[in-house]
């Protein structure tokens, strides 16, 4: 089922299977929102493909910097590349929330995205775990 367009959906961009698990439950059970609110990619190529579609009605994003998704001559597309992408296509987010454990990459996310007038805060994924995994996984 799709989203309706009435509803704000939140995206969660990670290459990581738990850390997608733990996003979609922390939209649910944290930020109250419905299963088919909350929309999910694993690779640059699928973010940008929702994006595409779904960007006015996006409130949140969920970015990773490491995506683990490589061209055939061996560069990487990570979530920096997607958030150039987002400036440059003019798909702005309302909140973004960098949780990549690679500090140089959040930082460089945070600030490309902060240089660029879009509210932007580094959150790393092992805080979100520390505060709420126990909420997350209570069933």
């Amino acid at each position: 089922m799709s989203p309706s367009l009435e509803m704000k959906m939140i995206l969660i961009v990670d290459d990581m299977p738990e850390r997608l698990d733990f996003f979609r439950r922390f939209g649910e059970k944290i930020l109250e929102k419905d299963p088919k609110e909350i929309l999910t990619a694993s690779r640059y190529w699928e973010a940008v493909g929702i994006l595409e579609k779904w960007h006015g009605e996006i409130e949140a994003l969920f970015l990773d910097h490491d995506l683990n998704d490589f061209e055939e001559g061996g560069d990487e597309w990570t979530g920096y590349d997607l958030a150039r992408t987002m400036v440059d296509r003019g798909w702005k987010i309302p909140k973004v929330i960098v949780h990549s454990i690679n500090p140089v990459g959040a930082m460089n996310i945070e600030f490309f995205l902060a240089e660029n007038g879009w509210e932007v805060e580094k959150i790393p994924y092992f805080k979100f775990l520390e505060r709420w995994g126990e909420v997350c996984y209570d069933d």
